[in-house]
């Protein structure tokens, strides 16, 4: 029987630091991999990005803001994983197609890199990815600049043209086995494989593949 372990958000320098005399398996998620510079604007003041991204943007979120329109925003990871001249972002997005047969391209994936500052992100997309493949919006569609701020009860609110969306800060999010590559949580003390759970939380599994 397989077991899934879920994320543990709290220590988690602490515990794999201590992990790497013990023999776990160490976060695939590498804080020496950060972002080379980059330049990014605001309606508010500009500030040069950070060479690591600030802890008020790595995570991973989830929309809390209804949908008005399509293609909707749904659910976006920052990792501090390099790509491209930043770190690597991926986000799952819903393109308003309802199909009665499957495959059904209603979610889209966008990868790419980002910036940041403390008080902007600026996202750069070099992939969309549709099953099965269509062209439901522009690749570039979601990139620019977005002020940011945390707000009290942990949310993560992004605006960009005045228009404020709202996120909730969770755990971690994936869709695949691969989204948890570079995202971190705690790992028991075996040899094993990320895994993505029905919930779209990242875990691991004990054992081989």
């Amino acid at each position: 029987m397989k077991t899934l372990f879920t994320a543990v958000p709290v220590g988690i320098w602490a515990v794999i630091s201590t992990c790497a005399f013990m023999g776990c398996a160490a976060s695939s998620d590498d804080p020496s991999a950060r972002a080379g510079e980059s330049s990014g604007e605001s309606s508010g003041q500009v500030s040069e990005p950070l060479a690591e991204a600030p802890d008020s943007v790595v995570g991973a979120y989830e929309s809390t803001t209804p949908t008005t329109g399509y293609p909707d925003l749904r659910a976006i990871v920052f990792t501090r994983h390099r790509a491209g001249n930043g770190l690597e972002f991926f986000a799952d997005v819903d393109t308003g197609i309802r199909c009665v047969t499957t495959p059904c391209p209603s979610m889209a994936r966008i990868e790419g890199w980002y910036t940041a500052t403390d008080r902007v992100v600026t996202l750069h997309t070099t992939r969309v990815v549709v099953v099965p493949r269509t062209d439901v919006f522009d690749e570039g569609r979601f990139d620019g600049t977005y002020d940011y701020r945390r707000e009290p009860n942990g949310a993560f609110a992004v605006t960009r043209e005045g228009e404020t969306r709202h996120f909730q800060s969770v755990d971690t999010y994936c869709r695949a086995d691969k989204d948890c590559d570079h995202q971190s949580y705690i790992r028991p003390y075996c040899l094993g494989h990320a895994i993505c759970g029905d919930d779209s939380r990242c875990g691991w599994q004990c054992g081989n593949p």
